[in-house]
């Protein structure tokens, strides 16, 4: 049920492109040749609607000669036998598609022509090893990526990542190193400035109208949660300045931390295997710290925000796009340490069946179903 532009993700207006195979464009002013193909994924969930849009795609693909890919999701589920369920899940779909758009980024592009890609200059050789040449292009737009700040705050994110959708970003393989560069070229423009586009220039377009459905927390924050806070700090623009200023400080605090957390990780040892906690030292000037006797030669642990972010970040990595960490499951695991920092052994349910546990200076991360 998903337009797909350029090998890409859902585009809930679809419309003609313009671009035309071996065309030749300017990004940052370096020309560069591509070629565009389009993906379309049918979820087969909406009867008639769902074959619908995917005849509007291929009827689209065939006016402006653009190579035409469209997949299944009932091929999908009969041909992978590691699927548990032969319901559809919002979960499944989404690592479905990018399992599907980076395969096929591998099949029309290979490794044998990276070192002619310009968007690779200045990369590391280990960059480049992990990431295909080639660019998945979404049409995601303005208000998906202010839906996506809000989505965070409700989750409760970590302050550093109260942010929205990037331009450029890495698209990772859910179960594999690979990975793609990801670009949503439309996600500074609204969907109503798209949509007025579209009716300026007599151009069709189809709609999901699952969009307007409550069913999911996505739409609720669409269709309920943006127009009252529109509402209530008077008017759209207004409420899009404050989204823009919270994702400004937030990105601010993210890239500030992060390189110390890097360096971090780096000198500590940690690795995709374990957490190695920070060095302890003993308390000084007093017999009781934060409760704990400093004259039985307790040790205490130095766990401040860049540590916290370096546990996050492990964690996060750990979790992949299976889950979410949120600030209130880190404060539980840092609760716990500072609690208990004689106490090295021991096993701690953060929720949904993930679980962190510490033997020693070493945390461990438990994922649901792993015994």
């Amino acid at each position: 049920d998903e337009q797909i532009s350029s090998v890409g993700k859902k585009k809930k207006s679809s419309s003609s492109s313009r671009q035309r195979r071996n065309e030749t464009v300017e990004i940052s002013s370096i020309p560069i040749q591509v070629q565009v193909h389009v993906v379309h994924f049918d979820h087969q969930q909406r009867g008639d609607d769902s074959d619908q849009d995917r005849m509007f795609v291929r009827d689209l693909c065939r006016q402006y000669n653009l190579p035409f890919h469209c997949y299944y999701w009932r091929d999908y589920v009969s041909g992978n036998a590691t699927t548990n369920t032969t319901s559809f899940t919002q979960d499944e779909a989404r690592d479905w598609r990018r399992t599907t758009m980076i395969q096929l980024l591998q099949v029309l592009r290979g490794a044998t022509t990276r070192n002619n890609d310009t968007a690779y200059n200045g990369m590391s050789q280990k960059k480049q090893n992990q990431i295909l040449p080639g660019v998945i292009m979404t049409a995601h737009h303005l208000n998906d990526s202010e839906e996506t700040v809000l989505l965070k705050l409700l989750r409760g994110v970590h302050i550093s990542r109260l942010q929205g959708m990037e331009v450029v970003s890495t698209f990772h393989h859910p179960s594999s190193s690979s990975a793609a560069l990801l670009a949503r070229p439309l996600i500074q423009i609204s969907k109503q400035n798209i949509k007025e586009f579209l009716l300026a220039n007599n151009l069709n377009w189809r709609e999901d109208y699952t969009n307007e459905e409550q069913k999911y927390l996505r739409n609720r924050v669409r269709n309920e949660l943006l127009p009252l806070l529109e509402d209530l700090v008077g008017g759209r623009e207004t409420l899009q300045k404050r989204l823009h200023n919270l994702e400004d400080q937030s990105r601010k605090v993210h890239d500030d931390v992060r390189v110390r957390v890097d360096v971090y990780l780096e000198k500590s040892g940690t690795n995709s295997t374990f957490f190695v906690l920070p060095h302890v030292f003993h308390a000084r000037g007093s017999s009781f710290i934060n409760g704990v006797d400093s004259t039985n030669n307790t040790l205490l642990y130095e766990f401040g925000l860049v540590q916290e972010e370096a546990l996050h970040s492990w964690v996060q990595s750990q979790m992949g796009y299976n889950g979410t960490f949120s600030y209130q499951q880190l404060q539980r695991v840092c609760s716990q340490l500072r609690s208990y920092p004689t106490n090295t052994i021991w096993s701690l349910d953060i929720g949904n069946g993930w679980t962190v546990s510490r033997s020693r200076n070493i945390l461990y991360f438990g994922k649901p179903g792993n015994k």
